[in-house]
């Protein structure tokens, strides 16, 4: 009986040698697949600080694009009223052109006229310069005509 017994234990220690070498392997493929998760953490931590560092950059820089945006909304008004100024400017000048083509049409009205008036004005001339020679003549003739008279 101690035999069997002494045999039973011995079998009992085989086994639980057996199960210490299966917890070893455990414990070993434990440690192996530990270590890989912790190397797949750190790795997952690397990039989410990554994704973190471009996320912040993508808000820098879409807080300087709406700083440009705001800028060029700026200068897209200040250009509204630079052409509203213009447009105004345009019809003035318009208006203003309309103005002097009716002056210059009354201005060639007026020039005709000059130019009649002024050829009227040297036919006068020319006919009071006559009406002077023929009156110069007159005189002349009657001085001639007294002259002799008294001579008669």
């Amino acid at each position: 009986q101690v035999t069997l017994m002494e045999d039973e234990l011995k079998e009992s220690f085989s086994h639980v040698e057996d199960l210490k070498a299966q917890l070893a392997d455990i414990s070993a493929s434990f440690e192996e697949e530990r270590a890989t998760y912790e190397e797949q953490i750190a790795e997952l931590k690397i990039k989410s600080e990554e994704m973190e560092n471009n996320l912040q950059e993508g808000i820098l820089q879409i807080d300087e694009l709406k700083s440009q945006l705001l800028g060029k909304e700026k200068d897209v008004l200040s250009l509204r009223k630079e052409r509203t100024s213009f447009e105004a400017n345009i019809s003035q000048l318009q208006s203003e052109l309309v103005e002097v083509k009716l002056l210059n049409h009354s201005c060639i009205d007026d020039k005709e006229t000059s130019e009649q008036l002024q050829k009227q004005v040297a036919s006068a001339e020319y006919e009071l310069k006559d009406s002077f020679t023929q009156i110069y003549n007159l005189k002349a003739e009657l001085a001639d005509k007294s002259a002799s008279f008294e001579e008669e």
